[in-house]
């Protein structure tokens, strides 16, 4: 199951989702902004906010081409065959509202429940 289904349904477990992206990236950002501005580097100053900025410029140009998944449903990079349709409510199913194998469109009932 992905991590974000489990925090909507678990308070705890997005607290701690926040509190890790809180000790992950915010924190160390705020401490690296603080060391910057503070006086224990004023005679290099210049070379370490060029470090940092030539550092997270070369960072963005690394990861910037890259592309999200190419098997998302609404790239068309989804293989029918492993498609499947799950209710968000649980019951049974009475009946199918279209014939196996033929192309549906969004919004269009398929079952009965």
């Amino acid at each position: 199951m992905p991590l974000s289904f489990i925090a909507s349904k678990l308070f705890f477990i997005g607290v701690l989702r926040v509190r890790a992206a809180l000790s992950m990236f915010v924190w160390p950002a705020i401490k690296g902004i603080k060391y910057l501005a503070s006086s224990q580097i004023r005679k290099k100053r210049i070379q370490a906010v060029a470090a940092t900025v030539m550092v997270l410029g070369g960072i963005i140009i690394l990861i910037g081409p890259v592309r999200g998944s190419t098997q998302h449903p609404r790239r068309g990079g989804l293989d029918p065959e492993q498609s499947f349709v799950r209710p968000g409510t649980d019951g049974f199913v009475d009946g199918l509202m279209a014939q196996p194998g033929t192309r549906i469109k969004w919004g269009i009932p398929r079952q009965v429940l």
